[in-house]
């Protein structure tokens, strides 16, 4: 009997061991991430759709069509796209393709656009790459503008 006890001891002091250096390995991730404030009227940020690839994560803003881009492991974020960028009053939803392609579905589309129109953006630099309306005919953006 002293020799099972001992044993149980014994694993239960490693099995402590490797789960508290497991948990002191573990990356350090911020415990709270606060988006920025509007950048046109200075009230909270309006998230409504937020995607992570890797430790990037993207957020729309659906009070103006503005994509915040950060960093999960630090918490630092800047604004990838502009308010209003080529007219989009929300960001609704947001995908990065395998081609680094972030796709936004917009609502309140600008004049002459349907309600139910996406962007497609450069997910490093936040240039508009091609815009699709609600048949789902693509259009790429003359870059001369």
């Amino acid at each position: 009997m002293t020799r099972i006890a001992r044993t149980t001891a014994a694993l239960a002091l490693v099995a402590g061991a490797i789960a508290v250096g497991a948990v002191s390995a573990a990356p350090h991730f911020p415990a709270r991430i606060d988006f920025p404030p509007n950048p046109n009227t200075g009230a909270p940020w309006g998230a409504e759709g937020i995607f992570g690839k890797g430790h990037t994560f993207y957020a729309g803003d659906t009070t103006n069509g503005t994509v915040l881009k950060g960093d999960v492991r630090t918490g630092e974020s800047s604004i990838l796209v502009p308010a209003a960028a080529q007219g989009a009053k929300a960001a609704l939803g947001l995908f990065v393709d395998h081609w680094n392609r972030l796709w936004v579905a917009g609502g309140g589309a600008p004049t002459g656009l349907t309600e139910r129109h996406a962007f497609v953006y450069d997910a490093d630099t936040g240039a508009l790459s091609l815009t699709e309306d609600e048949t789902g005919r693509l259009s790429l953006e003359d870059r001369k503008k």
